[in-house]
C-alpha cells in the first residue's frame, strides 16, 4: 500500500512539475520557470535562481557576451535580506525556512519581462520582482514585504539589491563611482580605485568625498582680508589676512602717516569657494586730535560722501559699484544670481574676479589710527565632517562600475532612492565578490495586511572599457524609460533672462519682495532675444510668487499663450512641496510639515498638491514643472519616513504628468541631489550640478544619464559673457544659460551655438539614441573632449570644452572600422575622407585649434559649412496684421516655413527694405517698436545654415495710410530742453539710438497731427517717472522702471482731440519708486498715427484662409552692427530742435 501512494506521489509530483514548466519570451528577453528554479535573460545576460530546502539562492549570473559565468561551482548567492523581529536579527534568502507562495511572469508595455517570485517564512511573505529587457544585459529588481499574520512584524534596513559575483580575478579589477550633486568643486568626478580584500562601503550620509590632495577641498574656505595705504600694505606685514569663519576674529590696530588725498583701502578675497563669504570689516580711522571715521556710521548712497567710496577690484583696476536702495548695499548695476560683490554699512563680500574694496580718501594729512577686527559671519564655523542626513545623492552618484582590466569587461550598478542608502562590496570564498544596496535607517512595523516596496536597483554588463558600460545604460533608457519625453519639451534649450532681477534674491527678504509686472515684462523681452538666439523654453525661475504653498503670481497663461505662438514653451519653476508660513497648507495643516517641507509620505499631502498642479495648469495652461526642493526629510530624526516620502514624490510627479500630457517637468534639487533614473525618465531634462562640476560638466554623468536628459547651472552662463573657447563646450548637454546681451556678436555666437545644436538633433547626434564617448588625447586635458555618435555610429561630433594652447591628437571612439568618414571642422576649411579603423588608430592631429572648434563626423554642410552652396525656398504665405500682447501695441508678421535641402537656421526680417531681426524659432514675428505700422513694407527670406538667402517675400495685409514716425536721434521734429544724452549703437534701440535724462524739468517736445500719439521708450532699473501730456491737458504720469532693460516699449497712447497740431510733452520727474536705482527716461521715439480710416485692400483680410495664425509675441528691435557707442549730454537749458522725417527716413 505504501508503495502504491509513493507511486502516486511521484507522479503527482511529476504531473505538478510539468505544469509548472513554462516559458515567456518577447524578442530575446525570456523567463523560464521549472518548478522551484527560475531562469531569466537575454542575448546577453542570464541568472538563475532556486529554491532548495527553504533557501532561496542565486544559482548562476552568466556574462554571456565575454562568456564568463560568474557564479563559481560551489558557491551561491543571497536575493534580499533584511533584520526582522524583536531580536532585529538578520535574515535572507539564505536563511532558510522559505516557502514558494507563487510565482508570476507579465509582458510590459515595451516588451519587458517581468517575473515575480512571492515566499513566505512564518507570518513575513517576501516577493522578489525582476524585470528582463530585450536587447540589453541589464536586470531591475526590488522587493515587496508583506505581513500576512496576525501580529505586527518589525522590518528594519531591508536590502533591495543583493548579488553575488566573480567578474574576474581580484587582483585584476578595479571600482568605479562617481562623486554626488552638491554644489561643490569635486562634483561629478569618475573615481577609480582597486578592489582589495577589505570592505568597501558606501553611505548617503557621508560628507562629500573631496579629494584631500586636491586644492579646493574646502566646502566653505573662508576669505582674505588686507589693508593698504595707497599702494603699500599696512595689514597684515604681507600677504593675506586669512579669516576661516565666524569664530575667527583677527584684530587690527596700525598707525599710519597719510597726506591730503591719500587712499586706505579695505579688501576682502574670496580665497579659493565663493561660499559663505560675508564679511564682517568695520573699521574705525582715528587722527591725533580726536577727529574719528567709522565705516559703518559714515556708510550711505552717495559715492564720496564723508570720503568713503564702494568699490570692487577687477583686473587691477577699482570699479564703482551702484548703491541699490531697497537693500541699503553697494553692488554692480548688473547684479548676479548671488548678489555678489556688495559692500553694506559694516560687511562686505567678494564675487570671484571681484575683490569687494571700501575706500577711505583722507581729508588732511596726519597720522591716523586704523582699528577693528575682520569675521567671516557667513560661516560659522567648520561643521566636523560628520554622518548626518544628506539628499540621496549629495556625496555619491546613484551609480558604480566593476571592471576587469585584463578582459575589458565587468557590470554596473545604479539604483533610484532619494533618502538614506547604503552599499557594501564584500568578498567571499572562491574569490567572489557580494554587493548589496540596503534601505538605512528604515524600521517599520507592518500591521496585519500590511506591507510596503522597495527602491528599484538595476545590474547591467559591459564588454570592452567604461564608456561601453555608459552606452549600455543610455540604450536601455531610450528604449524603456522614455514614455514621458515629450516632443517640443525634449531636447529643448532654455533662456531665463536675468531671473534674480525683481525678486527677493539676495535682498535680504524672501518674501514680499515680488515683483509681478516686471516679472510679466520679463518674459517679453525673453521672447525677444530666444526669437533671435532660437530657444526653445522660456525658464521663469525663482521669486515670482507671493508664498511657497499658494502660488499666486503673474498670468501665466497670457505669457504661456503668448510664447506658444512663437513654437516656445514655458517652464515655471517652484518648491512644490514646500509651504511657507501662512500659506493655506501650512495654516490648515500644519501636520504635514518638516519646517517649510511637506511629509510627502502622507498620502492626504500627495494627493493636495496633485489638485494644486492640477488647478495650475487650468489656470495657466500647458507648462514645464521645474522643481529645485528637498524631497525626503527624517521626522524628529527617524529615517523610515523617507522611503514613504521619496514614493510619494515620485507618484506626484507622474499622476501629473499622466494628466496632463501637453506639460512636462524639469528635475533640479539643489543641483543634483537626488539624481536617479527613474526620475530622469519622467523629466524632459535633469540638472546634475548648479555649478560645482565646472567645465568637467557631463563628462562622466553621461555615463549614467543620457546627454540631453541633463543640464548644467544656468546662472554660469551668461550670455553677454559669450565666450566661444568654452560655451561651445555647452554642446555636451542640453544647456540653458541665464543673462541678456545686446552685443551682436556675443548674440550671434549665442544664435550659431543654438543653431548647431538643433541641426545635430536632425542628425541624430543630439536627442534619443546618442551614443557617447570620450576620445584618446595627447597633448591636453582629456576631460575637455566629448565626443557624440549617432545611433548606427556613422555621423558624429568631437567638441573641445575650452581654448587648447598647443597641439594636440584626438582619436575617436566606437567608430566603424571600415566606414568611410568625412572629416570636417567648424571653424577650418579644411575636410579629409578617412575610415573609421585610421580615425581610432591615428586620431586627428591639429597644431592650432581654434577657439570652439568642432570636429565634424560624416556631417558635411553642417552650420557654417561651405560646402553647401544651393539657396533655400523663400517662406510663403506671409501676412501682417496689428497686434497687441500683454498690453503693448505692435504689428505681427506670420509665415509658412521657407525649405531647404540641408537645415534651415532663420528667417531674416526686413521693414522698407532695411533687415531689422532674425527668428530662429517659429515662423511668427512682432515688430513692437517705435518704427512699426501697417504701412511699412515688409519681407522676409530664409537662411540657410551656410548663410544662402532666399528670395524675399512680401507681406500681405490691410492697406493703411502711413504714420508719421519720429526717431530720438533724427532730425524729425523732437526737441529736447535740458540735459539730455544720446546712445548710439544700440542694436535693440530703434534706428539703434536712444535719449536718456534723469533731470528733474528736462523735457522732450514734438508737435503733432493726427489721430494718436504714441510714445515707445525703454524701460529698466535705474529708470523713473515722466509725465507726458498733449498740449495743456493734465499729464499722465508713467513710470518706466522694470527690473530688467524692456526694449522698444509704447509707455504712452492718447488721441489728439482734433484735427488741429498738438503739442506733445514729456516731461522728466526726477524721482522714482523704492525699487529703481535713478530716476533716468529714455526716449526711442514717437509714432503718430492718421486720422483718416485705413482702407481695405483686396487682400487684407485677417482671416483669410490659407493665412498663417497670427496672434501676439514680442520682438527685439533692429538687432544689427552699427556705429561705435558715442555718448552726447545737452545741458544748461539749451533747446534742441530736429526736423520732421518721413515714414520712409525713419529706419537707417
Amino acid at each position: 500500500m505504501m508503495a502504491v501512494l509513493r507511486a502516486v506521489g511521484f507522479l503527482c509530483a511529476l504531473f505538478s512539475s510539468f505544469e509548472e514548466a513554462t516559458t515567456m519570451q518577447s524578442d530575446d528577453a525570456y523567463v523560464r520557470c521549472e518548478g522551484s528554479q527560475w531562469t531569466i535573460g537575454t542575448a546577453l545576460v542570464e541568472r538563475t535562481m532556486t529554491l532548495e530546502n527553504g533557501r532561496f539562492l542565486l544559482r548562476s549570473f552568466l556574462n554571456k557576451n565575454a562568456g564568463l559565468e560568474m557564479v563559481p561551482p560551489g558557491t551561491v548567492g543571497e536575493e534580499f535580506s533584511l533584520a526582522a523581529g524583536r531580536d532585529k536579527v538578520r535574515i535572507s534568502g539564505r536563511t532558510g525556512g522559505w516557502s514558494l507562495v507563487k510565482s508570476d511572469q507579465m509582458k510590459l508595455s515595451h516588451g519587458e519581462l517581468q517575473l515575480d517570485i512571492t515566499l513566505r517564512r512564518d507570518s513575513l511573505q517576501v516577493t522578489k520582482h525582476y524585470v528582463v529587457y530585450p536587447k540589453t544585459s541589464i536586470i531591475r529588481e526590488w522587493l515587496t514585504f508583506e505581513n500576512v499574520g496576525d501580529e505586527p512584524i518589525e522590518v528594519v534596513e531591508p536590502s533591495f539589491l543583493d548579488l553575488l559575483a566573480r567578474p574576474g580575478e581580484p587582483a585584476s579589477l578595479d571600482l568605479h563611482w562617481i562623486t554626488g550633486g552638491l554644489s561643490v568643486k569635486g562634483s561629478g568626478q569618475l573615481r577609480t580605485e582597486k578592489l582589495t580584500l577589505e570592505r568597501r562601503s558606501f553611505d548617503s550620509y557621508d560628507p562629500f568625498p573631496f579629494d584631500d590632495t586636491a586644492e579646493d577641498a574646502s566646502f566653505c574656505d573662508g576669505v582674505m582680508a588686507r589693508i593698504m595705504h595707497n599702494d603699500r600694505q599696512v595689514w597684515p606685514e604681507s600677504g593675506w589676512q586669512h579669516v576661516p569663519n565666524a569664530a575667527s576674529r583677527p584684530a587690527f590696530d596700525v598707525e599710519v602717516d597719510i597726506q591730503e588725498e591719500d587712499r586706505l583701502l579695505f579688501i576682502v578675497n574670496m580665497n579659493r569657494n565663493l561660499t559663505c563669504d560675508t564679511t564682517a570689516f568695520d573699521p574705525t580711522i582715528s587722527y591725533e586730535d580726536g577727529e574719528s571715521h567709522a565705516a559703518s556710521e559714515e556708510f550711505g548712497g552717495e559715492q564720496g560722501a564723508a570720503g568713503w567710496r564702494y568699490c570692487c577690484i577687477e583686473n587691477g583696476e577699482l570699479v564703482d559699484l551702484v548703491y541699490h536702495r531697497g537693500i541699503r548695499q553697494w553692488r554692480p548695476e548688473v547684479v548676479g544670481p548671488t548678489g555678489t560683490p556688495f559692500i553694506g554699512a559694516g560687511d562686505q563680500h567678494p564675487q570671484p574676479g571681484q575683490d569687494a574694496c571700501r575706500v577711505w580718501t583722507t581729508p588732511r594729512p596726519g597720522r591716523v589710527r586704523v582699528t577693528g577686527f575682520v569675521c567671516n559671519t557667513g560661516y560659522a564655523g567648520p561643521k566636523p565632517d560628520t554622518y548626518s542626513f544628506r539628499p540621496g545623492s549629495w556625496s555619491y552618484a546613484p551609480w558604480y562600475a566593476i571592471e576587469n582590466r585584463q578582459e575589458q569587461s565587468g557590470l554596473f550598478i545604479g539604483w533610484d532612492y532619494f533618502g538614506h542608502w547604503t552599499s557594501a562590496l564584500d568578498t567571499a570564498p572562491g574569490d567572489t565578490l557580494t554587493v548589496s544596496l540596503r534601505v538605512a535607517g528604515h524600521c517599520q512595523t507592518l500591521a496585519p495586511g500590511e506591507s510596503f516596496r522597495t527602491p528599484k536597483a538595476f545590474v547591467g554588463l559591459f564588454r570592452g572599457d567604461l564608456d561601453e558600460a555608459g552606452n549600455a545604460c543610455l540604450d536601455w533608457q531610450y528604449r524603456y524609460m522614455w514614455d514621458y519625453t515629450r516632443e517640443g519639451w525634449f531636447p529643448a534649450i532654455r533662456m531665463l533672462g536675468y531671473w534674480w532681477k525683481g525678486t527677493g534674491w539676495m535682498q535680504q527678504q524672501f518674501t514680499g519682495y515680488q515683483d509681478i509686472p516686471s516679472a510679466t515684462r520679463k518674459v517679453f523681452r525673453v521672447a525677444d532675444l530666444m526669437r533671435y538666439c532660437g530657444a526653445d523654453v522660456y525658464h521663469r525661475d525663482w521669486g515670482w510668487r507671493d508664498r511657497e504653498g499658494d502660488w499666486n503670481g503673474p498670468d501665466w497663461r497670457a505669457t504661456g499663450e503668448y510664447l506658444r505662438l512663437q513654437n516656445m514653451g514655458q517652464l515655471i519653476y517652484m518648491h512644490i512641496n514646500h509651504a511657507e508660513p501662512g500659506s493655506r497648507p501650512a495654516r490648515e495643516h500644519p501636520e504635514w510639515l518638516l519646517g517649510v517641507v511637506m511629509d510627502m509620505s502622507i498620502p492626504d499631502a500627495v494627493e493636495h498638491l496633485g489638485v494644486q498642479l492640477d488647478a495650475l495648469r487650468a489656470q495657466w495652461g500647458p507648462f514645464e514643472l521645474r522643481t529645485d526642493n528637498a524631497i525626503t526629510c527624517p521626522r524628529d530624526g527617524d529615517d523610515t519616513p523617507l522611503l514613504g516620502q521619496d514614493r510619494g514624490f515620485r507618484a506626484l510627479i507622474k499622476g501629473f504628468l499622466d494628466r496632463h500630457p501637453d506639460c512636462a517637468f524639469q528635475a533640479c534639487n539643489g543641483g543634483g541631489m537626488y539624481l536617479g533614473y527613474e526620475y530622469t525618465s519622467y523629466s524632459s531634462c535633469i540638472q546634475f550640478t548648479d555649478g560645482g562640476a565646472g567645465l568637467l560638466s557631463n563628462f562622466y554623468a553621461a555615463l549614467l544619464l543620457p546627454p540631453d536628459k541633463t543640464c548644467h547651472m544656468p546662472d554660469s552662463w551668461d550670455p553677454d559673457k559669450y565666450d566661444k573657447a568654452t560655451w561651445r563646450g555647452l554642446l555636451t548637454l542640453c544647456f540653458d544659460m541665464t543673462g541678456d546681451t545686446w552685443d551682436p556678436d556675443k548674440l550671434e555666437g549665442v544664435r550659431q551655438l543654438i543653431d548647431i545644436y538643433h541641426y545635430l538633433h536632425s542628425q541624430g547626434v543630439v536627442g534619443r539614441w546618442v551614443k557617447v564617448y570620450r576620445p584618446y588625447v595627447v597633448g591636453d586635458d582629456p576631460t575637455m573632449y566629448f565626443q557624440r555618435l549617432s545611433r548606427d555610429r556613422k555621423r558624429g561630433i568631437i567638441i573641445t570644452k575650452h581654448l587648447v594652447e598647443s597641439p594636440v591628437t584626438i582619436r575617436p571612439k566606437g567608430l566603424l572600422p571600415d566606414e568611410v568618414y568625412l572629416v570636417s571642422f567648424q571653424e577650418c576649411e579644411e575636410t579629409a575622407e578617412r575610415t573609421g579603423a585610421d580615425l581610432m588608430a591615428n586620431g586627428v592631429a591639429l597644431s592650432e585649434v581654434p577657439p570652439g572648434e568642432l570636429v565634424y563626423l560624416n556631417l558635411p554642410k553642417h552650420p557654417g559649412s561651405p560646402l553647401d552652396w544651393l539657396p533655400p525656398s523663400a517662406p510663403s504665405t506671409v501676412a501682417k496684421r496689428l497686434g497687441e500682447h500683454l498690453g503693448y501695441p505692435g504689428v505681427e508678421i506670420a509665415w509658412e516655413p521657407g525649405h531647404d535641402d540641408n537645415w534651415v537656421s532663420y528667417y531674416e526680417v526686413f521693414r522698407n527694405g532695411f533687415p531689422i531681426d532674425k527668428v530662429a524659432k517659429g515662423c511668427f514675428y512682432f515688430d513692437h517698436s517705435v518704427g512699426a505700422e501697417l504701412a511699412a513694407v515688409y519681407e522676409v527670406r530664409t537662411v540657410d545654415g551656410a548663410g544662402n538667402v532666399s528670395s524675399k517675400a512680401a507681406a500681405q495685409g490691410r492697406r493703411a495710410l502711413p504714420c508719421a514716425i519720429y526717431d530720438d536721434a533724427q532730425d524729425d521734429g523732437l526737441s529736447f530742453l535740458g540735459s539730455w544724452r544720446l546712445k548710439t549703437d544700440l542694436s535693440p534701440a530703434h534706428a539703434g539710438t536712444i535719449m536718456s535724462s534723469n533731470e528733474k524739468g528736462a523735457t522732450a517736445k514734438l508737435e503733432v497731427e493726427g489721430s494718436a500719439v504714441l510714445v515707445f521708450s525703454k524701460l529698466g532699473p535705474e529708470c523713473g517717472k515722466a509725465a507726458i501730456s498733449i498740449d495743456d491737458s493734465p499729464p499722465d504720469i508713467v513710470d518706466t522702471y522694470s527690473a530688467d532693460d524692456i526694449w522698444g516699449i509704447c509707455i504712452f497712447r492718447g488721441k489728439l482731440p482734433s484735427p488741429t497740431r498738438h503739442v506733445l510733452t514729456v516731461e522728466v520727474l526726477g524721482h522714482c519708486i523704492a525699487r529703481a536705482s535713478d530716476a533716468y527716461v529714455y526716449v526711442d521715439g514717437v509714432r503718430v498715427e492718421p486720422r483718416q480710416a485705413l482702407r481695405r485692400g483686396t487682400s487684407d483680410d485677417d482671416s483669410e484662409s490659407g493665412s498663417p495664425k497670427l496672434a501676439g509675441d514680442v520682438a527685439p528691435a533692429v538687432l544689427r552692427r552699427s556705429r561705435a557707442l558715442q555718448h552726447h549730454h545737452r545741458s544748461g537749458g539749451q533747446l534742441l530742435r530736429k526736423k520732421r522725417c518721413g515714414t520712409s527716413q525713419a529706419i537707417r
